[in-house]
């Protein structure tokens, strides 16, 4: 974690402040660099650039919005999401200071990888989800997980995949007002990992469009591919086909393991009503198994124990 503190309110001292080592990464309205404390070389940080003049003025309540939700999830702080310690503003630029982390996203990891392994991705989404459960419980809804927007810092362990952080809170929202659940109606986040009601047009929940999104991460963390390009009731062929095999070039339930589809099932319920809660995640057998830590002796585990617990 770096030195330097979380600030309550926007500075405005210059960008001379950083040296800028490398680009890391350009989004929709901003761009992430790499950096490093001018005057202290050995703190590393990430710095994402928003233009906020001329024609990049549209650009300035974005940033806002996104640094006020960010700061608070961040004042009371959790390891699976990405420190965000302060905003520099510039007449030109603003530029929001966060944690760095060393291991670069989830996507090209996967990339490097093709898929990964239970194990792995088992971790992976377990701590996305203690995330997410953390950024919920703060009245907030994500509404753009995907593979790029999961960060990891490596572990000196082989035996770790290392920690999982969420980043980007540029389409995050307040889904809570004065202890009341408001419905959302934005049409936002990335079409592979939407949600079906986020693309009707329709007013929708929030936390429910998170979990699905964490469904499709771990579809595609264990099969190393979408199945599908948008799934919304106007192009949900390939979905439904998917998730209910009866396309046999579009199944590929048979590379994962049934307690594993289960829970895929449950959290790709096209209904939101019908979709798995955090709770129902939580008390999920694939999900609470402890992949290389359980260790039963043969003579006393059951056969059909051992054949269950053979293929999670």
């Amino acid at each position: 974690m770096s030195a330097i503190p979380i600030t309550s309110t926007p500075t405005s001292r210059p960008r001379k402040e950083y040296k800028v080592v490398e680009h890391l990464c350009k989004g929709s309205f901003g761009q992430v660099h790499l950096c490093e404390l001018t005057r202290n070389p050995s703190v590393k940080v990430a710095v994402k650039e928003v233009a906020v003049s001329g024609k990049s003025r549209k650009n300035l309540t974005a940033v806002q919005k996104e640094y006020k939700i960010h700061r608070r999830l961040s004042k009371i702080g959790h390891e699976n999401v990405i420190q965000m310690m302060k905003m520099i503003e510039t007449p030109k630029f603003y530029s929001l200071v966060m944690e760095y982390a060393d291991g670069g996203d989830l996507f090209d990891e996967l990339k490097e990888q093709e898929k990964f392994s239970r194990k792995d991705a088992h971790s992976y989404f377990k701590q996305l989800i203690k995330g997410l459960k953390f950024i919920h419980e703060q009245g907030i809804v994500h509404r753009d997980i995907k593979l790029e927007n999961l960060l990891l810092v490596y572990s000196e362990s082989e035996d770790d995949p290392g920690t999982l952080k969420i980043t980007d809170f540029g389409l995050a929202t307040k889904y809570r007002k004065d202890g009341e659940e408001i419905m959302l109606s934005e049409d936002c986040g990335s079409k592979p990992y939407a949600a079906p009601e986020v693309c009707t047009g329709n007013d929708y929940r929030g936390p429910p469009v998170d979990i699905w999104s964490a469904g499709v991460v771990l579809m595609t963390m264990l099969v190393g591919e979408h199945s599908w390009k948008v799934a919304n009731k106007e192009k949900d062929a390939a979905y439904s086909n998917w998730i209910n095999a009866k396309d046999e070039k579009a199944n590929l339930w048979n590379v994962i393991s049934g307690p594993t589809t289960a829970l895929l099932r449950k959290l790709l319920h096209a209904n939101p009503e019908k979709r798995a809660t955090m709770a129902k995640i939580e008390a999920d057998p694939w999900f609470r198994y402890n992949y290389g830590k359980r260790v039963v002796p043969k003579s006393e585990e059951e056969p059909a124990k051992r054949a269950c617990h053979s293929s999670i």
